[in-house]
């Protein structure tokens, strides 16, 4: 599974991925294109990816209240609907 993260461009963290992300909804929200994630903390959303194919994985600390939502989709599925890869 992948999973399309899409941040709260109103928060302090949304702002932050604004010029920053792998791409935005057509409404211009951030999204970070993540290979897992982890809601299990109570304050924080964990979530891994490749910014780079080249270059090794991050784990991000995200809090839940700057996360708008979560999509999910299989490996080899196309990116979600309305998802504009940043160019």
């Amino acid at each position: 599974m992948k999973f399309a993260v899409h941040l709260d461009p109103n928060s302090i963290i949304g702002r932050s991925y604004a010029g920053n992300h792998d791409g935005h909804t057509g409404a211009e929200i951030p999204t970070l294109l993540c290979t897992s994630v982890d809601d299990q903390g109570p304050y924080l959303l964990a979530v891994r990816r490749s910014p780079k194919k080249d270059r090794p994985k991050q784990t991000l600390l995200i809090p839940h209240s700057a996360v708008a939502w979560i999509q999910r989709y299989a490996e080899k599925e196309a990116l979600p609907m309305g998802f504009v890869p940043r160019s």
